[in-house]
C-alpha cells in the first residue's frame, strides 16, 4: 500500500484509496512509522518500483530504533535491516510491605549497630564523620530488608473481593459436598436445606460487596482530587509507566534517546539559577546571605518534638530513593529514641543537611491535553527520603515558632498558613464586597495569576530572599545553615530503562516545583509574607 506518510507521492491508479484503512489503525493506536521517504525503493521489479512494506511500533519502542535502512536483494522485496538500541529493562521495583515481625527485626538490627557505634557517633565533628553514620544506618536497614522473602501479591480479577467472600465461599463448597456425598434421604433433604440457605446468604453477600464497591468507585470517581491517581501510581498502587517520546530541546530540535530526553524534561522542569543574570537589589539580597553571622545557637532537637515530628507523617506513603519506610522509623524510634534523636541534633550541630537525604527519587507524568513533544507536557512528582522529611520537619518547627514569636507574619496571608486555605480567602473577600455593596462603595478587585516562577529577574534570588528573610528575622545559624543546604544543594534522581541518573537541582523554583514541595508550606510563607506588606 503506498502513501506519502511512508514514501515518495506517487500517482496512483487504483480508484479505491486501500490505506485509508492502515492510516486510520496507525493514528487511533498512536503508532510510529519508522521508514524514511527517502530510502530505497521497498519492492522494486522490472515494472517498477514503490514504497509498500512499512516499519512501525509504540512510541516507547521508536525511541530506541537505530539505522533504519533498506538492504536490496534477489526478491521483489527488499531487506528492511533496523537496530533496537541495547537497554537493561530496570523497571521501578515495586513497594515491599513489611509485616510488623519484619519490621521489629529490622529495628534490632539498627540498634545493635547504634549500641556498636554509639561512642564514635557521639564524637562526630564533621560533616564527613556524620554522612558516613548515616550512610551505615541506610545500609544496615536495607541489609536486612533485603534478606527476607518476597512476597508474591496475586491481584484479584475483581476489586471487590475479600476474606469476608472467601470464608463463605469455602464454607459453601463445603456444604455442597457434603449435600452431594450423603445417601440417606431424610439426612440429605436437611443438608440441602443448609447448603441453600448458605448458597442464598453467598450470593446476596457477592451483590452486596459488588454494589458497595461501584458506589465507592463513583464517590472517587466524582471526587475533585487532581492528584489521587498520580499518588496512586507513585505508591505503587498502579502500575503504569509512563511513556516517553522524543522532545524538543532548546535549539529546537527532537532529542534522540531516551538520557537525551529526561535531560532536557529536567532541565525545563528544574531549570538552573544563573547568577550573572541578577538585578543589583538580587546580589545585595544574596551578599546579605553568604556574610550573615551570628553567635546564638538554637536549642536541641528534643525526643518529644522527633516523636511529634514522625506522627505527622502519614502511614503507608511511598518511601523515597532509600526504601525506608515511616512504619520503619517509627518502629525504631520507639525501641531506642537515642538514635534518631543524636543524628537530628549532629545535624543542627553542624549546620548541615546530608547529603544522602537531599536526594530525591523523580517521577514523570504526561499531563492531559498537551503536547507531549514539549518539555513543559509532563508534571514531576519527587518522592523524597522520609529521614530528610523529619529533619525538614524539625526545622520548619523552630522557623514557624519564631515567625510566631516575632509576629512576622501579614495578618492578611492565607496561603501556607495552617488553619487558613483559600477558602477562608474567599471568605474575607465575600464579607469584604458586601460590606461595601451595603455602603454603596465602589469595589475593585485586582487579580494576579502567577502561572510559574521561572522569570530571571524574581527566580533568580527566591531562595536568597527567603534565607535573607531568616537572617533578617534573627534566626540561628544553625538552623539557617541547614536550611541553606537543604534547598540549594538539592538532587535528583530518575529511573528509567538505563538506570539511574543524577541531576543536580540548584536553581529556580519553578511552578511546578511548589506542587512536589508540600513539606514547607512556613519556607513559601517566609518567602511570600512581604508582598503582602
Amino acid at each position: 500500500m503506498r502513501h506519502e506518510l511512508w514514501g515518495p507521492e506517487i500517482h496512483n491508479h487504483r480508484i479505491s484509496d486501500q490505506a485509508a484503512l492502515l492510516v486510520s489503525f496507525i493514528l487511533k493506536y498512536d503508532l510510529i512509522i519508522w521508514n524514511d521517504k527517502d530510502s530505497e525503493p521497498t519492492f522494486e521489479t522490472v515494472n517498477g518500483k514503490s514504497w509498500i512494506d512499512i516499519t512501525m511500533s509504540s512510541a516507547n519502542l521508536a525511541n530506541k530504533k537505530m539505522n533504519w535502512k533498506v538492504i536490496k536483494n534477489f526478491s521483489d522485496h527488499n531487506y528492511l535491516v533496523f537496530n533496537v538500541e541495547s537497554f537493561n529493562a530496570t523497571r521501578d521495583t515495586p513497594r515491599i510491605f513489611y509485616n510488623h515481625r519484619q519490621i521489629l527485626k529490622i529495628c534490632k538490627a539498627v540498634h545493635q549497630k547504634f549500641l556498636e557505634l554509639q561512642e564514635e557517633i557521639q564524637t562526630i565533628d564533621s560533616k564527613q564523620k556524620l554522612e558516613k553514620w548515616i550512610e551505615e544506618l541506610t545500609i544496615t536497614i536495607n541489609k536486612i530488608s533485603q534478606s527476607f522473602p518476597k512476597k508474591v501479591i496475586k491481584h484479584l480479577r475483581v476489586p471487590w473481593w475479600d476474606s469476608d467472600l472467601e470464608v463463605n465461599r469455602k464454607k459453601t463448597q463445603t456444604l455442597r459436598s457434603r449435600y452431594q456425598r450423603c445417601r440417606r434421604e431424610e439426612e440429605r433433604s436437611m443438608r440441602r436445606i443448609v447448603y441453600k440457605k448458605q448458597e442464598a446468604h453467598y450470593k446476596w453477600l457477592i451483590k452486596q460487596k459488588c454494589r458497595a464497591s461501584f458506589e465507592l468507585f463513583c464517590q472517587q470517581l466524582v471526587a475533585n482530587n487532581a492528584f489521587d491517581l498520580p499518588y496512586k501510581i507513585v505508591a505503587g498502587k498502579i502500575r503504569k509507566q509512563t511513556v516517553l517520546q522524543s522532545v524538543k530541546n532548546s535549539n529546537g530540535q527532537f532529542t534522540n534517546t531516551i538520557e537525551e530526553t529526561i535531560q532536557t524534561i529536567v532541565q525545563a522542569l528544574f531549570p538552573t539559577d544563573d547568577s550573572t543574570q541578577e538585578t543589583y537589589v538580587q546580589r545585595k539580597k544574596r551578599e546579605t546571605v553568604n556574610t550573615y553571622s551570628s553567635t546564638i545557637l538554637d536549642k536541641q532537637f528534643t525526643k518529644q518534638e522527633i516523636t511529634y515530628a514522625i506522627s505527622t507523617l502519614k502511614k503507608k506513603k511511598a518511601p523515597g530513593i532509600d526504601g525506608i519506610s515511616i512504619e520503619i522509623i517509627k518502629e525504631l524510634h520507639d525501641m531506642n529514641p537515642d538514635i534518631l534523636h543524636y543524628t537530628y541534633n549532629k545535624c543542627l550541630e553542624l549546620g548541615i543537611f546530608p547529603e544522602t537525604w537531599k536526594k530525591r527519587k523523580l517521577i514523570i507524568f504526561n499531563k492531559p491535553g498537551k503536547d507531549p513533544s514539549l518539555p513543559n507536557a509532563y508534571r514531576p512528582i519527587c518522592l523524597l527520603s522520609v529521614l530528610g522529611k523529619i529533619l525538614d520537619k524539625l526545622l520548619v518547627f523552630k522557623i514557624t515558632h519564631l515567625l510566631h514569636k516575632n509576629n512576622k507574619l501579614h495578618k492578611q496571608q492565607h496561603g501556607f498558613q495552617n488553619g487558613r486555605s483559600c477558602e477562608t480567602a474567599n471568605f474575607r473577600l465575600w464579607q469584604a464586597i458586601n460590606i461595601a455593596l451595603q455602603d454603596r462603595v465602589p469595589v475593585t478587585l485586582l487579580s494576579l495569576d502567577v502561572q510559574e516562577f521561572r522569570a530571571d529577574q524574581v527566580c533568580g534570588s527566591m531562595k536568597s530572599r527567603h534565607l535573607k528573610c531568616l537572617a533578617h528575622f534573627g534566626n540561628p545559624p544553625d538552623v539557617r545553615e541547614s536550611v541553606y543546604l537543604y534547598i540549594y544543594k538539592e538532587n535528583i534522581v530518575r529511573d528509567h530503562l538505563t538506570g539511574p541518573q543524577h541531576y543536580p537541582d540548584n536553581g529556580r523554583v519553578t511552578g511546578t516545583k511548589v506542587e512536589v514541595s508540600r513539606n514547607q508550606e512556613e519556607i513559601w510563607a517566609v518567602i511570600l509574607g512581604p508582598a503582602g506588606r
